[in-house]
């Protein structure tokens, strides 16, 4: 019975990436700005929080991002992000628009309201094959007398 919790043990370790402690980063969407409209590039800038006492690598993030049932905007980045412990970074991702048209997304900045909820979705994955998945949602506002942009 030892002998089998034993095993048990080490094979959650294993699959845990052998690093216990270490927990995701807390994070957040700061803002969304335009890089080229009629090619539906954005750039979002979302910062992280090590909530942990022991830093870590990010090798790669991923964030697919919903402001609408239909508006959707993905990317990725694979610079390498040192994330000291208990430290705060704010990294910049660019992102594309995946679904309908730039007339839509007119529509959709010139609704009334300023907030705009979103869900989104961010995959995190550190050297040494550990890797996290995050639901994140909020609002997004519109920033006065920049029609494209939004912050958290």
């Amino acid at each position: 019975m030892a002998n089998r919790m034993l095993w048990l043990l080490a094979g959650l370790l294993f699959l845990t990436g052998c690093q216990p402690g270490l927990k995701a980063p807390v994070a957040d969407i700061r803002a969304l700005e335009p890089v080229n409209l009629q090619q539906g590039l954005f750039t979002v800038q979302l910062k992280l929080h090590n909530p942990t006492k022991r830093a870590y690598r990010i090798r790669n993030l991923q964030l697919r991002l919903e402001l609408d049932p239909q508006l959707h905007l993905q990317g990725a980045t694979d610079q390498t992000l040192e994330m000291g412990a208990r430290a705060t970074e704010v990294i910049t991702i660019p992102l594309r628009r995946t679904q309908m048209s730039k007339i839509y997304w007119a529509g959709f900045f010139d609704r009334p309201g300023e907030a705009m909820p979103y869900e989104a979705t961010l995959d995190i994955r550190l050297d040494g094959e550990r890797s996290w998945q995050q639901e994140l949602k909020g609002h997004l506002y519109k920033v006065p007398g920049r029609r494209w942009h939004l912050r958290g």
